[in-house]
């Protein structure tokens, strides 16, 4: 006979699987960068892109309900001080950014909370779609966090190198962070 276990016995095993994963996953593009040979725009001639896409890309596609979104706001919180997070629309963009806020609420102490922003003492945490790329340019940040990236196209995925690049120009290592 099948044992059926309730979701509730799993969570914590769940999510815990896929925040190490994710973990690892933005380790290995940390080290990969660190160990790359050549400047970035000489490595792949004139495309920095390619280079973004080969070195800075961490793409991580798993089940709904797995975490991915507990497990994506953490890391942030624990890696980077400056992150833009990207969401398929603006409605879900306002979800993150609640959920985001509401982990957060009790062991980071917010000075400042708009609708598209969170700045603590240590860090800085904007909310987007991927169609609000433009009220990014001129800001700075260390990773990009692009959520929900089933509806992506590999042009949209230029798109967002492209915008979003210019924004790590002055860190050393780039993390774009695609999770599905």
């Amino acid at each position: 006979m099948k044992q059926i276990l309730g979701r509730e016995l799993l969570n914590e095993t769940i999510w815990s699987n896929t925040y190490t994963a994710l973990k690892c996953l933005i380790d290995n593009c940390y080290y990969a960068q660190l160990t790359t040979p050549c400047k970035p725009l000489l490595w792949f001639g004139e495309s920095p892109v390619s280079y973004l896409n080969e070195f800075c890309t961490v793409r991580m596609c798993t089940a709904r309900r797995s975490g991915h979104t507990t497990a994506m706001c953490k890391l942030a919180n624990e890696y980077f001080d400056k992150v833009i997070f990207l969401s398929p629309n603006q409605e879900m963009s306002y979800r993150l950014f609640d959920y985001c806020d509401s982990l957060h609420s009790s062991s980071i102490e917010k000075s400042s909370r708009h609708k598209d922003e969170i700045v603590t003492k240590t860090g800085t945490y904007l909310f987007g779609s991927h169609n609000s790329l433009n009220n990014f340019r001129g800001m700075e940040c260390e990773a990009v966090f692009i959520d929900g990236t089933f509806w992506l196209n590999a042009k949209k995925e230029d798109e967002i190198y492209s915008a979003l690049a210019p924004c790590m120009k002055n860190n050393p290592q780039r993390f774009f962070i695609f999770i599905q």
